[in-house]
């Protein structure tokens, strides 16, 4: 006998005030409970935030690299392991995604490794 399964229906709407009408619509089913600690929002990639940028499609365009982050990164976390311990290290994925941001403008590195190394908070000789 196979057992039912709850889901949870989760809709977003967005109201243009200035138009005054929906410029976005879409739902979604899932089967994960929805709450706002595992809303995109609330893990640095502060997708809230971005949505208002842009003439034409810059909101979009900021949407889909959000989403194409937050991909990556759990594509990372779960297929590379120096990645996973290096996410897990300062706590707070925000603090790790600001360390990242800080290393990329600031230093070059010459790989991956050295790369992580220096998140780490390791300083290679010379």
């Amino acid at each position: 006998e196979e057992q039912a399964r709850k889901v949870n229906w989760l809709e977003m709407s967005i109201w243009n005030e200035e138009k005054k009408k929906r410029t976005f619509y879409n739902s979604w089913i899932t089967d994960k409970e929805i709450q706002s600690e595992n809303v995109l929002k609330n893990h640095g990639y502060n997708l809230e935030h971005n949505f208002g940028h842009g003439e034409i499609h810059g909101s979009e365009n900021f949407c889909v690299l959000n989403l194409l982050a937050f991909l990556f990164h759990t594509v990372l976390y779960l297929g590379d392991e120096v990645y996973r311990r290096s996410r897990e290290r300062p706590g707070r994925r925000e603090t790790f995604y600001n360390a990242l941001r800080y290393t990329f403008s600031r230093f070059l590195h010459e790989n991956w490794s050295a790369f992580i190394a220096f998140i780490w908070g390791e300083v290679p000789d010379g």
